[in-house]
């Protein structure tokens, strides 16, 4: 495959373009326009993270990185369900349910899926998911968000 027809298989995969962030988590050269929730929750966010940084996908958050932010629980799952609890405008409402926990020694990796209710069940939606990374000492540092609210 040349590198033009890999572009364009690439381009075609894509279905919303990424947007790449400004410090105050307005989007680059965007026009004014009413806050989304997540984009408010991510302001609530940088007053307390000056680090903080984001990557948008329109108005829902595609990656956080920048950030430490401490977490209640016994251990990683119970971590990561406080924080969603807590910055649960960050997501939508996409329904997100633990698939797998990689610890290590500096940090753990827990892979979210996001499910839709039917009758039977949650049913798995295929290709989306979260990631969250939590340090050693539990708090969350970067979450990437590829769930559709």
């Amino acid at each position: 495959m040349t590198r033009r027809a890999s572009a364009a298989f690439v381009a075609g995969l894509m279905t919303t373009p990424l947007v790449a962030a400004a410090d105050d988590g307005e989007a680059l050269g965007a026009a004014q326009r009413p806050v989304a929730p997540a984009r408010a929750a991510f302001a609530a966010l940088k007053a307390t993270s000056v680090e903080a940084r984001a990557v948008w996908r329109s108005d829902q958050l595609a990656l956080l990185t920048g950030v430490r932010i401490a977490t209640q629980g016994v251990d990683a799952a119970a971590r990561v369900q406080r924080f969603l609890s807590t910055h649960v405008d960050l997501f939508g409402a996409a329904r997100l349910v633990i698939s797998d926990i990689d610890a290590g020694p500096e940090r753990t990796l827990v892979r979210l899926e996001q499910t839709h209710s039917t009758r039977t069940g949650p049913v798995p939606v295929i290709d989306r998911s979260v990631i969250l990374t939590l340090d050693a000492s539990g708090a969350v540092t970067r979450v990437v968000n590829d769930s559709v609210p």
